[in-house]
């Protein structure tokens, strides 16, 4: 069995979608992991690993942009590993409380 190399695109905040899956495949990567969050409408100007990354995949529009997505990674010769949200505690403990609620 051989192992698939993949990185998780927090890693590479100055790059866009296009941009990061070709280059890792030019580095020799064999996958993908999207940082999927929310994007700002205006982006620093110094993109850092969480606030403006350019290789995040917004989540008010990934359920219409994956086909895109999955095209761009299928022309760069790339295979999407996964779809990565980051959630901090605040997020976890605002779903949690959501959900007991509800019950």
């Amino acid at each position: 069995m051989s192992l698939t190399y993949s990185v998780f695109t927090v890693m590479m905040p100055e790059f866009d979608v296009p941009e990061s899956a070709r280059l890792l495949k030019e580095l020799g990567y064999d996958g993908v992991e999207w940082r999927v969050h929310n994007v700002p409408s205006i982006f620093p100007d110094q993109p850092d690993f969480w606030r403006g990354n350019r290789a995040t995949i917004d989540i008010e529009t990934i359920v219409h942009k994956a086909q895109e997505i999955r095209r761009i990674c299928d022309d760069a010769g790339i295979q999407i590993m996964g779809w990565a949200r980051m959630w901090a505690t605040s997020c976890w403990m605002t779903w949690r409380n959501a959900w007991k609620r509800r019950s």
